[in-house]
């Protein structure tokens, strides 16, 4: 088994990013309001499976007959078809009665379920869907990653263009993550679910604004014969994502709209987020307009003179004279939270994790 999970950034943030953790917390509680609802509707749809099968397998050999080689070609779908349709099942039989009674059950009771009403299905285009989808998600890994991904980028891009900005990117990534998997599969009506298309959004512009900021992983190797070995190790972003994002073209390559991964919604979020970031960088729209606005963000904070000094040393990469007026407003405001966000990031990594509780030793 081999894993590679990201665990964040190593670039700081000047304030605490609100907007990210209000987002995995919404994600999270919602997942866990679906997931309750999920497990009964399954078992309901299982129930009713099983006893369509009953059914169905009695008269499976009218398949064979016809042709040996077209049960192993035939999906449970297209099966279902043809026994609705009369051509498996004599319609006049009691089974056939019982058969479609179970089935109509079956098809309410799916229509109902959390995925196929709050799903974005290409085959439908509803805006609705769209936004909902964003905050569905199949499982806790599928959550847990998803809000590991959105935590490592998220954070800066709050931090670099306003809570704002930072959400209409994180929806209309999803929009247009969305849009892009309903051209790629037009006639599907599997329900698209997930974050990923709009955080994909998110690590776009994190590309194009953190080229040279270092993303730390946490791996995991376990060959059953050996011990597992793990450990971090950080590479820059300007490596890191345009290596996902080619592991998402080639994932799209090598699939079909059934391979159970959105490549395509990926790969669109992720080229919309990058376009904006290249967009505000080429057109100059985030020294013009942006840092004015984070500017006037922070006045309304009221924001020491001193934590303001920092920011401006932070701005011109004076890590180390920012370090030490961050301790030195720890040792005398400890009621301030900004000072500790801000400094304890670069004194984990110097091992000096202690002096983040205002106890300068």
């Amino acid at each position: 088994m081999f894993f590679i999970i990201p665990v964040g950034s190593e670039e700081c943030v000047r304030k605490l990013p609100y907007l990210t953790i209000g987002l995995i917390v919404i994600n999270t509680i919602i997942w866990l309001i679906t997931n309750s609802l999920v497990g009964g509707q399954v078992k309901a749809l299982e129930e009713i499976d099983k006893r369509l099968f009953e059914i169905e397998s009695r008269y499976l050999y009218r398949i064979i007959e016809t042709d040996p080689n077209l049960l192993t070609r035939l999906t449970p779908e297209k099966l279902r078809q043809m026994v609705e349709s009369g051509d498996i099942i004599p319609p006049e039989s009691e089974d056939f009665q019982q058969w479609k009674s179970l089935y109509e059950d079956y098809q309410l009771k799916k229509n109902k379920m959390v995925f196929e009403g709050y799903g974005f299905k290409p085959s439908n285009v509803d805006f609705f869907r769209i936004i909902s989808s964003i905050f569905i998600h199949a499982n806790f890994l599928h959550l847990l990653f998803n809000m590991l991904f959105l935590w490592m980028v998220g954070c800066n891009i709050e931090d670099d263009w306003t809570w704002k900005i930072f959400l209409g990117l994180y929806l209309t990534s999803g929009v247009v993550a969305c849009l892009f998997h309903a051209a790629a599969f037009p006639k599907s009506n599997v329900p698209l679910i997930g974050a990923s298309g709009a955080i994909a959004g998110v690590m776009g512009a994190f590309m194009i604004r953190h080229f040279k900021t270092k993303i730390r992983f946490i791996y995991f190797l376990w060959i059953f014969v050996t011990k597992p070995f793990f450990g971090t190790f950080a590479t820059y972003a300007g490596i890191a994502l345009p290596f996902w994002f080619a592991q998402q073209i080639l994932g799209a390559s090598w699939s079909s709209g059934a391979s159970g991964v959105a490549y395509w919604a990926h790969i669109g979020g992720f080229i919309f987020g990058a376009t904006i970031g290249a967009s505000f960088k080429f057109f100059g729209v985030e020294k013009k307009y942006i840092e004015p606005m984070v500017e006037e963000s922070f006045e309304k904070l009221k924001l020491s003179s001193k934590m303001k000094m920092v920011n401006k040393m932070l701005d011109a990469s004076d890590t180390a004279g920012a370090i030490s007026l961050l301790l030195q407003i720890i040792s005398e405001e400890p009621q301030n939270f900004d000072a500790p966000l801000n400094a304890c990031p670069y004194l984990f990594r110097k091992g000096k994790s202690k002096q983040c509780n205002g106890n300068v030793q």
